[in-house]
């Protein structure tokens, strides 16, 4: 699943809102019937009283927190996974964790067990919980740990086919 229609799926589901879900094979073209929906083919895709609705961030409010996870720690998350090199891979690491004790933990002090002490999952998870990983920096792997055994999170997770699509690349 993409991390971005993960999102929808997981504000849909903690809000209760009961929809109909469909898959769509990103490595194919779009059909024209989804192309009908939404002719840039993007997605998550949802129709909401017959508006169409394209970016899985609009569910959500985004908040600082997210805000600094997706500008400052998640592109080197992703140097992480795509370094050419092990030089280039390892300095990804560095960076990354760097950049998540600098602008995530400070943000992270008050969790219990979710963002801003709540006890319920909040917008800051459903947006960046599916891009978490566990590292060293304290409040940041109690909250990740927290974030990952929620059933909304983890409810559309398969592992198998994850480690299929990482084959690939």
């Amino acid at each position: 699943m993409v991390v971005v229609a993960h999102r929808a799926h997981i504000v849909l589901t903690e809000l209760g809102i009961q929809f109909q879900e469909e898959i769509v094979d990103l490595e194919v073209p779009r059909t024209p019937e989804y192309l009908k929906i939404n002719p840039l083919g993007q997605v998550p895709t949802l129709i909401y009283n017959g508006e169409m609705i394209q970016q899985s961030a609009i569910i959500a409010q985004i908040a600082f927190f997210v805000d600094s996870w997706f500008s400052k720690v998640q592109p080197h998350y992703f140097k992480t996974l795509l370094g050419k090199t092990e030089k280039e891979t390892e300095d990804g690491v560095t960076e990354y964790i760097a950049a998540l004790v600098n602008e995530v933990e400070p943000l992270l002090a008050n969790t219990g067990p979710f963002f801003g002490g709540s006890e319920k999952i909040t917008p800051a998870e459903v947006l960046t919980g599916p891009f978490r990983l566990e590292q060293d920096a304290l409040n940041f792997s109690r909250w990740a740990r927290e974030v990952v055994k929620h059933p909304s999170v983890i409810s559309i997770f398969n592992e198998e086919s994850i480690v299929e699509a990482t084959k690939k690349w």
